[in-house]
Protein backbone atom coordinates (compact mmCIF):
# COMPACT_ATOMS: atom_id res chain seq x y z
CA UNK A 1 0.00 0.00 0.00
CA UNK A 2 1.17 3.62 -0.51
CA UNK A 3 0.04 5.10 2.66
CA UNK A 4 1.68 8.91 0.79
CA UNK A 5 -0.67 9.43 -1.49
CA UNK A 6 -3.46 8.74 1.10
CA UNK A 7 -4.30 12.14 2.65
CA UNK A 8 -4.48 11.70 6.40
CA UNK A 9 -8.12 11.72 7.00
CA UNK A 10 -8.62 8.83 4.90
CA UNK A 11 -5.33 6.86 6.56
CA UNK A 12 -7.31 7.44 9.74
CA UNK A 13 -10.42 6.03 8.55
CA UNK A 14 -8.63 3.13 6.70
CA UNK A 15 -6.99 2.11 10.17
CA UNK A 16 -9.86 2.96 12.18
CA UNK A 17 -11.98 -0.04 9.55
CA UNK A 18 -8.81 -2.27 9.82
CA UNK A 19 -8.98 -2.22 13.81
CA UNK A 20 -12.69 -2.93 13.59
CA UNK A 21 -12.06 -5.72 11.10
CA UNK A 22 -8.89 -7.36 13.31
CA UNK A 23 -10.57 -7.06 16.82
CA UNK A 24 -14.26 -6.68 16.56
CA UNK A 25 -14.32 -9.52 13.31
CA UNK A 26 -11.15 -11.63 13.52
CA UNK A 27 -10.28 -10.81 9.79
CA UNK A 28 -6.99 -8.79 8.79
CA UNK A 29 -7.85 -6.69 5.95
CA UNK A 30 -4.26 -5.80 5.50
CA UNK A 31 -0.97 -7.00 7.13
CA UNK A 32 0.48 -6.33 10.08
CA UNK A 33 3.56 -4.54 8.51
CA UNK A 34 0.78 -2.48 6.85
CA UNK A 35 -0.96 -1.36 9.61
CA UNK A 36 1.81 -0.42 11.31
CA UNK A 37 3.36 1.52 8.57
CA UNK A 38 -0.08 2.92 8.41
CA UNK A 39 -0.13 4.15 11.88
CA UNK A 40 2.66 5.56 12.09
CA UNK A 41 1.91 7.52 9.06
CA UNK A 42 -1.70 8.64 10.48
CA UNK A 43 0.90 9.69 13.38
CA UNK A 44 3.14 11.53 11.79
CA UNK A 45 -0.28 13.38 10.49
CA UNK A 46 -1.55 13.85 13.51
CA UNK A 47 -2.33 17.45 13.52
CA UNK A 48 -4.48 17.60 9.80
CA UNK A 49 -6.86 15.38 11.67
CA UNK A 50 -10.35 16.42 12.44
CA UNK A 51 -10.97 16.77 16.37
CA UNK A 52 -13.31 14.13 15.81
CA UNK A 53 -11.04 11.76 14.40
CA UNK A 54 -8.12 12.43 16.94
CA UNK A 55 -11.06 12.02 19.52
CA UNK A 56 -11.76 8.64 18.19
CA UNK A 57 -8.15 7.56 17.77
CA UNK A 58 -6.76 8.65 21.47
CA UNK A 59 -3.56 9.82 20.57
CA UNK A 60 -0.47 9.42 18.43
CA UNK A 61 1.21 7.39 20.97
CA UNK A 62 -1.73 5.44 21.45
CA UNK A 63 -2.29 4.16 17.74
CA UNK A 64 1.78 3.37 17.57
CA UNK A 65 1.10 0.94 20.59
CA UNK A 66 -2.13 -0.67 19.80
CA UNK A 67 -5.34 0.06 17.76
CA UNK A 68 -7.29 -1.84 19.64
CA UNK A 69 -8.92 1.17 21.77
CA UNK A 70 -10.36 2.78 18.84
CA UNK A 71 -13.88 4.12 18.19
CA UNK A 72 -15.74 3.96 14.66
CA UNK A 73 -18.55 5.77 13.58
CA UNK A 74 -21.75 3.99 12.47
CA UNK A 75 -20.82 5.04 8.86
CA UNK A 76 -17.42 3.47 9.19
CA UNK A 77 -18.28 0.61 11.14
CA UNK A 78 -21.07 0.01 7.86
CA UNK A 79 -17.95 0.94 5.66
CA UNK A 80 -15.79 -1.53 7.55
CA UNK A 81 -18.51 -4.25 6.86
CA UNK A 82 -18.48 -3.74 2.83
CA UNK A 83 -14.86 -3.73 2.83
CA UNK A 84 -14.90 -7.11 4.69
CA UNK A 85 -17.68 -8.36 2.03
CA UNK A 86 -15.57 -7.27 -1.00
CA UNK A 87 -12.56 -9.70 0.37
CA UNK A 88 -14.57 -12.60 1.90
CA UNK A 89 -18.62 -12.22 0.44
CA UNK A 90 -19.93 -12.82 3.24
CA UNK A 91 -20.60 -11.21 6.92
CA UNK A 92 -18.05 -12.86 9.94
CA UNK A 93 -21.15 -14.24 11.98
CA UNK A 94 -19.67 -12.13 14.95
CA UNK A 95 -20.97 -9.08 13.08
CA UNK A 96 -23.61 -10.20 11.81
CA UNK A 97 -25.31 -10.70 15.87
CA UNK A 98 -23.18 -7.39 16.45
CA UNK A 99 -24.91 -5.50 13.39
CA UNK A 100 -28.63 -6.63 15.18
CA UNK A 101 -27.85 -5.88 17.80
CA UNK A 102 -25.78 -2.49 18.11
CA UNK A 103 -27.50 0.79 18.06
CA UNK A 104 -26.40 4.21 16.00
CA UNK A 105 -23.45 6.02 17.32
CA UNK A 106 -19.91 5.51 17.87
CA UNK A 107 -19.21 1.81 17.47
CA UNK A 108 -16.65 0.47 19.83
CA UNK A 109 -14.01 -2.71 18.49
CA UNK A 110 -15.29 -4.97 21.28
CA UNK A 111 -19.18 -3.83 21.15
CA UNK A 112 -20.78 -0.43 21.89
CA UNK A 113 -19.41 2.62 22.73
CA UNK A 114 -20.24 6.36 23.72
Amino acid sequence: MNFGQMSPSLAARTLSMAAFLYYGCDYSAMSDADNDKLAIYVAHNWDYLEPEMQERLESPEAILATTHHILISRQAYDAALTWAVDFVGTYPPFVVQAEQETPTGMVGLMGVGG
